[in-house]
């Protein structure tokens, strides 16, 4: 399964195709969500997420007396030198107004700020 729209799958570098937004006081219920894009997420835990590559999972992100359900895909994990580990989450199966509901809510947990989030109809 390709988690990329061409066919060859790019460096590290070039992977990203949104800008991140840098959060505080935002978790998930694998650990510390340290920042949020309209694609995916970088979420930091004392333990390597038990989580089959490719396999989705319903991300449930709290931040700012609010929260939001994504699914997302583990695309990575690496344990830093503090020896807690490191996971890159990628949304999957998104529509657009989710996007923009998930940069509002990235945008409020970075200014750590109170959100008002509208019912998903």
């Amino acid at each position: 399964m390709s988690l990329f729209n061409e066919k060859q799958e790019p460096s590290r570098n070039e992977r990203r195709t949104a800008g991140r937004i840098t959060c505080s006081h935002t978790k998930c219920q694998f650990g510390e969500v340290t920042n949020l894009s309209k694609g995916g997420c970088r979420v930091v835990a004392k333990r390597p997420v038990d989580l089959p590559e490719g396999r989705s999972v319903n991300l449930q992100i709290k931040a700012a007396g609010a929260s939001m359900v994504v699914p997302a895909c583990l695309v990575s994990c690496r344990q830093r030198a503090d020896g807690r580990y490191e996971h890159g989450f990628q949304f999957v199966g998104i529509t657009d107004e989710m996007r923009r509901e998930i940069i509002m809510f990235a945008r409020a947990a970075a200014d750590n700020e109170s959100l008002r989030m509208r019912n998903a109809a």
